[in-house]
């Protein structure tokens, strides 16, 4: 038996299952550090680096994030409206599962983090990128989303930074 020490944080279990026998098992470990000295993120080694995907419907707009917190976060408040893929890095790509899904949906949110390398990563999602790669019958549509929610610091309502309050309503 192996004995580890893990930093101190948030953990981040990636749980897989297998599609045939239905097995359980934690592709990756990544947990977020208490003290951020360094890399904000601590991935155990051999863990899978694949993107965290959480409701991938074919029929769903799926959003794009950088991390697994922000996967999270989402799928929490708009789980009901769209499906997301965390990357784990802005400089990770979806692997062909993964690519084989976003091929079909009717949207792509890119919403990175507002930094220097998410801007210059994020041009892999504008749809002159990805439509040579698209299913027939299914242009590429993608959208960038780059206004940070609001804070309790700036002074603007928390209606207004809600994931949901850019989203139409009704009929």
């Amino acid at each position: 038996m192996s004995v580890f020490v893990l930093p101190e944080g948030l953990l981040f279990p990636h749980v897989e299952a297998d599609g045939v026998t239905g097995e359980v098992s934690v592709g990756r470990l990544r947990i977020r550090k208490a003290e951020q000295s360094g890399s904000k993120y601590h991935t155990v080694a051999g863990s899978s680096m694949t993107p965290l995907c959480i409701g991938l419907r074919r029929t769903f707009p799926v959003v794009v994030v950088e991390s697994d917190l922000d996967a999270m976060l989402v799928s929490q408040e708009a789980g009901d409206l769209v499906g997301v893929v965390a990357l784990g890095s802005v400089t990770n790509r979806p692997d062909e599962e993964t690519f084989r899904i976003l091929r079909r949906v009717p949207l792509i949110i890119v919403s990175l983090d507002s930094d220097p390398p998410a801007a210059r990563e994020s041009r892999q999602w504008r749809p002159t990128a990805w439509s040579s790669r698209m299913s027939p019958g299914h242009p590429a549509r993608s959208a960038m989303w780059n206004t940070p929610f609001s804070t309790p610091r700036s002074g603007r309502s928390s209606s207004e930074g809600s994931i949901r309050w850019p989203s139409r309503t009704g009929a």
